[in-house]
């Protein structure tokens, strides 16, 4: 943690990414989870949540946009094999590749000083 520096770093060690793609990613997740995914343009991120048919939360996680039709859902690494196990349930014949990443990891920064810390992360 760097209080001094305006910025706190918290390593997210457990969090693991399911990688989604494909023609018909952006529509598909649009209609399966909370938030307007349709809005999300590269860069761009947006917490979600996955509901049951009674809207009673089943899985929350961070959406990432990194192309117009490739996404990465950032949660910890338990509640990843539910969105996967979920996510293939509404899955029929969208054109739409649900991938597990186990090499990346996550680290948040929050505060006024993130940008600055970012870019040293960064090698900026």
């Amino acid at each position: 943690m760097e209080p001094e520096r305006g910025a706190h770093r918290i390593a997210r060690d457990a969090w693991r990414a399911l990688r989604l793609r494909g023609s018909d990613a952006r529509a598909w997740l649009h209609r399966v989870l909370s938030n307007d995914v349709r809005r999300l343009r590269p860069g761009d991120g947006a917490w979600n949540l996955l509901l049951d048919d009674r809207g009673r939360i089943q899985a929350l996680g961070l959406l990432l946009c990194e192309g117009e039709q490739e996404f990465a859902l950032w949660s910890d690494e338990q509640q990843r094999d539910g969105w996967r196990a979920k996510l293939d349930f509404f899955l029929f014949s969208e054109r739409v590749e649900l991938l597990v990443d186990e090499a990346g990891t996550a680290i948040e920064v929050l505060g006024s000083g993130a940008p600055e810390v970012l870019e040293e992360l960064a090698g900026a």
